[in-house]
């Protein structure tokens, strides 16, 4: 068994990205700006950025159980195994490492998985011991974070698989930054992590700028054309909800990166259309040749049994939250013994 204190972190990482990359057919045509994973993982370690968000949800979720304090070990110590009760694709363990090593005091435990594995039925992912105390107060903490997360991974590998396009996460997450990650770990793209990572106008910001008897496309052009370029981020995505405002979006951006090159891409989210209006729109952006120009992404109302159709109506990515809400979590079991 490895130490707790003395680094007995999982070797959750690296080789990761190597498995995964079959998972998804990236476009051929555009390198997209959705994956922004890049900020949670550095090289093949945990940002801060993904341990601070880890140390605010185990908190949350001790503090429930009324754990203030990291448990020290008192009296016998016992051993346990943390095993798979369904196969799935496994997410969290850089999370759940995180609890062990800060709340373990003195504790000892062992990876035998890692980060992004595919696994089966009854397969032992980790190995632990301490006190009764230490194993029963975080059985149920450690259970929903590796759970959950792998859930996620689980049913995010599915839908990439079903739809043979990008697929992405929306910000109408639980969890924040962990289920964006396990988005990632199931081979789909985090999307946006915050507000102030990628800008966002969505169809409230249009009508909140619209003035009176001013038309939605004259609005939509407006506020592209207003936005200042260090305000954006990593990429802009503006929410449409019509062939003509994705069209007057395509063209103000084009006519603006003609003035001003170096611009980040533009997103036209293509926001609860059908398919034949999607279709509309790809068609008449290869025609006036801004096709090219800008990126597509359909979000809204998607389903698992959509998918395929999604994928032939020539989008460059989707984006569900039903990737990662209401998923259910893969089944693990936490056995404690006296050996």
């Amino acid at each position: 068994m490895s130490e707790g204190d003395s680094g007995a972190r999982p070797a959750a990482l690296p080789g990761g990205d190597e498995q995964l990359s079959t998972v998804v057919r990236i476009s051929d045509r555009n390198n997209l700006p959705h994956d922004r994973s890049p900020l949670l993982c550095h090289a093949g370690e945990p940002t801060e950025l993904l341990l601070n968000s880890s140390r605010r949800w185990i908190g949350a979720l001790l503090a429930d159980d009324g754990l203030l304090e990291p448990l020290f070990a008192t009296g016998d110590l016992l051993t346990a195994e943390v095993m798979t009760r369904t196969a799935g694709r496994l997410a969290g363990l850089p999370t759940a490492d995180l609890l062990l090593r800060e709340w373990l005091v003195d504790a000892d435990w062992e990876w035998s998985a890692r980060e992004g594995d595919a696994v089966d039925t009854d397969t032992i992912i980790l190995r632990l011991k301490g006190s009764r105390t230490q194993l029963l107060s975080i059985e149920r903490t450690l259970l929903n974070i590796l759970g959950r997360l792998s859930g996620i991974a689980t049913n995010t590998v599915r839908w990439s698989a079903l739809a043979e396009i990008p697929v992405a996460a929306t910000r109408k997450t639980t969890w924040g930054l962990l289920d964006k990650w396990a988005v990632h770990m199931g081979g789909g793209y985090t999307h946006r992590l915050s507000k102030s990572d990628a800008l966002m106008i969505k169809d409230n910001d249009i009508l909140a700028a619209t003035e009176a008897a001013e038309r939605s496309v004259d609005v939509i052009e407006r506020l592209l054309r207003q936005t200042r370029g260090d305000s954006i981020g990593a990429f802009l995505t503006i929410e449409v909800g019509t062939l003509d405002e994705a069209l007057a979006a395509a063209e103000c951006w084009v006519e603006r990166r003609n003035g001003e090159p170096h611009q980040p891409p533009l997103v036209i989210m293509l926001d609860n259309m059908d398919y034949a209006t999607v279709r509309d729109v790809v068609l008449d952006l290869e025609t006036r040749g801004l096709r090219d120009d800008v990126l597509l992404e359909v979000s809204g109302g998607i389903t698992e049994d959509d998918l395929q159709q999604w994928s032939s109506t020539g989008i460059d990515i989707l984006s569900a939250s039903a990737l990662h809400r209401a998923t259910p979590p893969l089944d693990l079991t936490l056995l404690v013994s006296d050996s």
